[in-house]
């Protein structure tokens, strides 16, 4: 089962095949800590983003249907009300619904936007962290004195400070 904590929710595509389970979950970890606030807000702005853009004018149109059945005698008592009853109880089980159906696709949109931010960052780390040469991934080679990585692909020393890296972009620990 995917569940949004577990790795297997990461492991979506092949690039990510060759970590084991540990490796992962300190990439997600690194991804989680290099977006910092932005896994939590953007994702909360895409699903206000969703309810004004979607669940507004779907409550607006459940209101009007249940309007317009109290006006024409389909749901209100004796049908001359002219106008929607929220408090009857078809308006209340139709707007519990709709926003009952509402707050699980929110659910669903803050996982997958979050989810999205976090792998897009994974993917940059990854890219980040290989041979500017070769592009063989470095992480986990040991980080000398004068901050050098030798890529045991090619061969060439790489500087860290010349290509942003730091030893914790290196880093399995």
């Amino acid at each position: 089962m995917l569940l949004p904590g577990s790795p297997a929710h990461y492991r979506v595509s092949q690039e990510f095949d060759d970590l084991d389970d540990l490796e992962l979950e300190h990439l997600v970890f690194q991804a989680k800590d290099r977006r910092d606030d932005a896994v939590w807000i953007l994702p909360l702005l895409a699903v206000i983003g969703a309810w004004v853009l979607v669940m507004g004018p779907v409550l607006s149109l459940v209101w009007m249907l249940l309007g317009s059945m109290t006006a024409t005698g389909g749901g209100g008592a004796g049908g001359t009300s002219g106008g929607f009853d929220p408090t009857s109880l078809a308006g209340v089980l139709a707007i519990g619904l709709v926003c009952a159906i509402g707050i699980g696709l929110s659910v669903v949109v803050w996982v997958w936007v979050r989810r999205w931010l976090i792998i897009r960052s994974m993917r940059h780390i990854i890219r980040k962290a290989s041979c500017p040469y070769c592009g063989f991934d470095l992480r986990g080679l040991p980080v000398t004195d004068y901050r050098l990585v030798r890529c045991p692909e090619c061969g060439e020393s790489i500087n860290l400070a010349d290509h942003g890296l730091t030893k914790r972009d290196l880093s399995l620990d």
